[in-house]
């Protein structure tokens, strides 16, 4: 991506020229990755000499490191008079990194005391030459709310959006809890943008979206699922759930929500596939004890996934990537089952099928009457032969194509476990409705033994095997992985 020279940025800047001049649109790399590079919360005191250069260096010194292609802050940036002074430097400051840059506002960003508001804020940023963010739609809550469209590499079309939100600021006296929420216009505008970026694409885009007050299902993520980073304080949302999340969901092109306002937070998890991540907070005079920093987020064009990491000047750690949710930790002290040398005898798996009185558990197919054999291209239930009372193993050999961690899932009604190489890495046991249970294995490239137990006990039946990595998005095991061995294992009930 063409920048402008530093100086020119910065004389455009200092002079407040009143027209914005036109940059290059955002576009992937030739390599096909896209970075963005996420402050918040730099907390900008203008009279604060110590912070505000504990600031500049953070920011400098990781825009050099990480040389990304977008820089979006998340809130609370400017909160101490004189406003338009500190505003002043950030935009200078962020001129002279020659990225491209984009604000959302914060709960404090209009707690000066001199009466500044968000439009006259954003009045000074769409002046700046490297500001791309606007104001966004009048008509409806909040100021800020716009996307960015990422160019594919050739230049042809859109590839990415970056979705950004006003998170607005505080409730009314009447409404409970203290901050405000994602109101009901704003959801409408992004969801009637997501369809149009839909449509014109034929499916969904790959998305982010910013904002600074995380969502209540932040909360929901943080009791009831696995996440990876710093957690040292409640989740500070609203307490009204206006439904931004579950529209996205619906949409299916956000794959990760990006906020800040918790300082002592910076973790992330996965709920209903889309990632929810605290960004690093920035600001050298903001409260927490965090390292100040930064989070990185590069996307891969063509590609529903992204790796992301916290950076701060000199480290950078782990990093996590979407949708697998695993870290590059995990990859680099995982331990892996070999390749077995053995040969495959076509695809296919072959399938034992069973029935008894009633199953409540995998251990009751031991006891169980076998009915039939044969092969079948897949895990499937079509080898039963009643609705109740039945049992199903599968075994066969999956061929991995590198090494690597693998998250495989099963989605059944009743119970099911799946084994790799005799290892039990999926538990969905036990008599159940439609149930998801995932499980995580480290495995070389090569053929490997897998071996699936199911059975149905009463009302219902559903069965789906599925397998993700850092380079294959969740979804179903093709046909094209499974395979019938060239030897035929005795049936091991335990």
């Amino acid at each position: 991506m063409r920048k402008l020279p530093f100086i020119a940025l910065l004389l455009l800047c200092v002079c407040g020229c009143s027209e914005k001049p036109q940059r290059e649109p955002l576009r992937f790399r030739d390599d096909g990755t896209f970075t963005v590079l996420h402050f918040t919360d730099l907390h900008w005191s203008e009279n604060s000499g110590a912070g505000c250069y504990h600031t500049r260096t953070v920011v400098r010194e990781v825009v050099i490191c990480e040389q990304p292609d977008l820089i979006i802050l998340t809130g609370d940036i400017v909160v101490d008079p004189p406003a338009r002074e500190g505003w002043q430097s950030i935009i200078e400051m962020l001129a002279a990194t020659g990225v491209p840059w984009a604000v959302t506002m914060g709960n404090h960003d209009t707690e000066t005391g001199e009466g500044i508001s968000k439009e006259d804020i954003f009045g000074w940023l769409e002046k700046s030459p490297a500001y791309i963010g606007t104001i966004g739609p009048r008509y409806i809550t909040g100021s800020g709310n716009f996307d960015l469209q990422v160019l594919s590499c050739a230049g042809d079309r859109t590839a990415a959006v970056i979705y950004c939100f006003d998170s607005n600021e505080y409730t009314p006296d009447t409404a409970p809890g203290k901050y405000d929420w994602i109101h009901s216009d704003q959801i409408d505008w992004y969801a009637s943008l997501s369809r149009g970026h839909t449509a014109e694409a034929g499916g969904p885009l790959p998305s982010l979206a910013f904002m600074h007050i995380p969502l209540p299902e932040y909360r929901t993520m943080a009791e009831n699922c696995t996440t990876f980073g710093n957690m040292h304080e409640g989740v500070s949302s609203a307490e009204i759930n206006s439904g931004l999340f579950s529209r996205m969901v619906e949409c299916g092109d956000v794959m990760g929500i990006f906020c800040g306002h918790d300082h002592n937070n910076d973790y992330i998890g996965i709920l209903h596939g889309v990632a929810l991540a605290f960004g690093r907070v920035t600001g050298g005079d903001a409260y927490g004890f965090l390292p100040r920093g930064a989070r990185a987020i590069k996307l891969y064009e063509g590609r529903r996934r992204f790796d992301t990491w916290l950076t701060t000047p000199g480290v950078m750690e782990p990093v996590w990537y979407y949708p697998i949710g695993f870290t590059s930790y995990d990859e680099k002290y995982g331990e892996y089952l070999p390749g077995l040398d053995t040969a495959a005898n076509g695809n296919g798996l072959r399938y034992r099928y069973y029935e008894g009185s009633r199953f409540k558990h995998t251990d009751d197919i031991a006891g169980a009457r076998l009915i039939g054999e044969g092969t079948a291209a897949n895990f499937s239930l079509d080898p039963i032969l009643r609705e109740d009372s039945l049992a199903l193993v599968f075994e066969g050999l999956i061929d991995i194509p590198e090494k690597g961690l693998y998250r495989f899932h099963t989605v059944s009604d009743d119970g099911s476990v799946l084994s790799i190489d005799h290892h039990p890495v999926v538990d969905n046991d036990g008599s159940h409705d439609r149930r998801r249970r995932e499980g995580t294995v480290g495995l070389d490239a090569g053929l490997h033994r897998i071996e699936l137990k199911y059975f149905q006990d009463y009302m219902g039946k559903v069965l789906e095997v599925g397998i993700a990595s850092r380079e294959r998005a969740p979804g179903p095991i093709p046909d094209s992985m499974l395979f019938l061995s060239s030897t035929k294992e005795p049936y091991r009930p335990d």
